[in-house]
Order: structure tokens, then sequence, then C-alpha cells
């Protein structure tokens, strides 16, 4: 029930308790933890390697998240986690079926998922019972600011471990899965577009040159910006978004009664030629 999914009161009061969390200057101290991450995947490829990009993505978003939110205390664990996570999204499609009912049967593919959500568990609350346990200790982390947050606006409380829990939960799905999918994308757009990749390199080149970009850079990485807006454009790394009808309501000459399910896709309407010309074609240049 963490702020993704949760409404009402309790999503005010997260947002109101995270949101410092989200400062701008401590999005840009995230931003060393990327760079030295993805300078050290690096070292790990050669020259005529054939590699499994999302695979690659999928674990440097993991170690990127893992360090942000738990500091370096989850390092010798990160493939447990990673798998637990991989588990626990397989669990979000088959909840989407016509056959979640069977999700409440003790199938094996149930009984992994319970596995893996008690191993990440485990996990968490450990690592808030420690961070309790010495809450003076200097951290930076967001588990650390999280601990810390009190609602000044509310009734001056913290958050629940429960809560802590759902809320690490939902910034690792949210911050690790998505950000590799939108880079997968990049990487296979790029590749069939030559003409892009060698402008990017060229800006790249002459803005940040051999050294590791910084936050200061981004403001000038403007057809950087371009590529990746392009690609999630084509690619959406969240392909829909769902709502549930709070009100009976008539959308487009549809009466959509109480407590609907309705889904939109972002995909469909991306490539919209009303919307985009020649909305098929990767062109950066269009943003």
């Amino acid at each position: 029930n963490g702020l993704l999914t949760s409404d009402g009161e309790l999503w005010m009061r997260q947002r109101r308790l995270m949101q410092p969390a989200f400062h701008r200057t401590r999005i840009a101290n995230y931003a060393s933890v990327m760079t030295r991450r993805a300078e050290r995947m690096m070292t790990r490829w050669s020259d005529a390697q054939e590699l499994d990009i999302h695979d690659e993505m999928m674990r440097l978003t993991l170690d990127i998240v893992a360090e942000t939110l738990f500091g370096a205390e989850v390092e010798d664990r990160h493939a447990e986690v990673g798998h637990a996570l991989e588990l626990s999204l397989e669990r979000f499609v088959d909840q989407l079926g016509p056959l979640r009912f069977l999700n409440r049967l003790p199938l094996p593919r149930t009984l992994r998922f319970r596995h893996a959500v008690r191993k990440l568990d485990a996990i968490i609350y450990g690592l808030i019972e420690a961070r309790r346990r010495n809450p003076d200790a200097n951290r930076d982390d967001l588990l650390s600011l999280l601990l810390h947050a009190v609602d000044d606006q509310g009734e001056g409380g913290g958050m629940s471990d429960r809560q802590l829990r759902d809320e690490a939960v939902t910034l690792f799905l949210a911050g690790h899965e998505t950000t590799a999918i939108a880079l997968s994308w990049t990487w296979y757009l790029l590749a069939s577009a030559p003409d892009v990749e060698a402008r990017l390199h060229s800006e790249l080149g002459e803005v940040v040159g051999d050294r590791l970009p910084t936050p200061e850079d981004l403001p000038r990485l403007r057809y950087t910006g371009m590529v990746l807006r392009e690609s999630m454009r084509l690619y959406p790394p969240a392909w829909r978004i769902g709502r549930e009808v709070s009100d009976e309501c008539v959308v487009g000459g549809y009466r959509l009664p109480l407590k609907a399910q309705i889904l939109m896709c972002q995909w469909i309407v991306h490539r919209d030629p009303r919307f985009y010309e020649d909305p098929e074609t990767f062109r950066p240049e269009r943003w």
C-alpha cells in the first residue's frame, strides 16, 4: 500500500512525509551513484561481446535503486532482492488475467511468490529494525530519510514499520524495472538509427568528453533528452494506466457505471497520427 497505489488521506500523508526525500538536491546526490554504477557495469563489457542488454539494464538499475534506497548494506543480497522482485512482478501480471482466482490455490507459482515475499520482508524489516536501534548513525540513503520523516502538517507522527516496508517495495519496483525497460528500448532504437546515434555521441563528446556526467550537464544535453523522450513515446515503460469509476458518468458517448475498471493505453495514443506526424518513425528532433 505504497504511494503509487494508495489514495485519500493516506496518500496525502505519505506524500508529505516522502516529499523531502525527492528534493532536487537529493536527486542530484543520487546521480553519483548512477554514474559510478554505470561505469562499473561497463568495466565488465568488452568489444565483440554478446550481451542480453535487458538483463544488463535490470542488473544496473537494481544496483542503483538498492544503493540509493538502502545504502551499501544490501550489496551482497542484490541477487536475492532482484529475484524476489521478479517473482512479484510475475504475480502482478497474473492478477490482471481472467484466471486470477488460481492465485488463492497452493500452486507452485503461488508458493514461489509467497516465499519471495517472505524473503523480501526479512531483508527490508531487518534493515528497518537495525536503523531504529541505531537512529543516530550518519546515513544519507532514502530509507533513513523516510524513517526520520515527521508529518509536521498533520498529527506529527512518522511512518510505521509496515508503511516503511510498503514504500520501500514501491520505490524498488518503480525505480527498477521501468527504468531498465526505458534504457533497453533506447539502445534498440539507437542501433536501428546510426544517424541519431552519431548525433548523440557528438553531443556527449562536446558536453561531457571523457569524464563522468554530472547533474550540471543536463541542461546542455538537449539532444540526449530528445532521444529519451522519443524512445519513451514509442515504447512507454508503463504502457497503460488504470482507474476505477468513483461516480457514474458518460465519456465519449459510453456510460461508465460505478466501480467499472477503465484501462487507458498510452502506447496507442503515442502512435496516433492525430497527435504525432509519422508516428511510427524514431525521430528525436520532433521534441
